[in-house]
């Protein structure tokens, strides 16, 4: 029988921060505020656990860190969860993209490693957000909240899961949902709640 004792178990909830400019359009990102309308208090399917957090952390964006502040939460922003670098895509509708360079796009949604914007891959956003996920799991327990973007998150299921990188499309993440992961400080679990 083993002698050592369990790590304090870690609760982390992993919400998406709420609707941009970008959302709405289908567009890549450029660090856009939270649109006018999206307030996360007033959304009825918002459902943080109950209970305080031990720590809140929030990826370096705007809307991000405005989602922590309608939240009421004090968080600490890490760049580990910041969103992916678009490059020269930064800003632009999918469907301009898709004029403008539809293999360049195609190539992006077939390889998860391919950056052809010029920018960061989305495995790249995947090995950073893994590697803060990792330290959480040694260094926090209790209640933990996360505020990120959906390319983060999906990206953390994935590793969870072990699921292989061609799931990466399969999961949709939208603004002000939530994911509940569990760590015992061997292994992290997706809890369904």
């Amino acid at each position: 029988m083993s002698t050592e004792r369990a790590a304090a178990p870690c609760y982390l909830t992993l919400l998406c921060q709420g609707a941009t400019r970008a959302t709405r359009l289908a567009a890549f990102p450029a660090d856009d505020p939270l649109e006018d309308r999206e307030t996360p208090l007033r959304q009825p399917r918002l459902a943080l656990p109950t209970g305080p957090a031990r720590v809140v952390y929030t990826s370096p964006a705007a809307s991000a860190r405005a989602t922590a502040v309608a939240l009421n939460l004090e968080a600490t922003p890490v760049p580990e969860l910041g969103d992916c670098d678009f490059g020269r895509w930064r800003g632009k509708r999918l469907h301009e993209v898709n004029a403008e360079e539809p293999a360049a796009l195609e190539n992006w949604f077939q390889d998860l490693s391919a950056a052809p914007h010029g920018g960061e891959s989305v495995r790249s956003v995947g090995d950073r957000a893994t590697r803060w996920l990792r330290s959480v799991s040694t260094e926090q327990s209790g209640r933990v909240i996360a505020i990120t973007n959906s390319i983060v998150i999906r990206q953390l299921v994935l590793n969870v899961l072990e699921a292989p990188a061609s799931s990466f499309w399969r999961i949709d993440v939208l603004p002000l949902s939530c994911v509940e992961l569990t760590s015992n400080g061997a292994r992290w679990a997706l809890r369904v709640t």
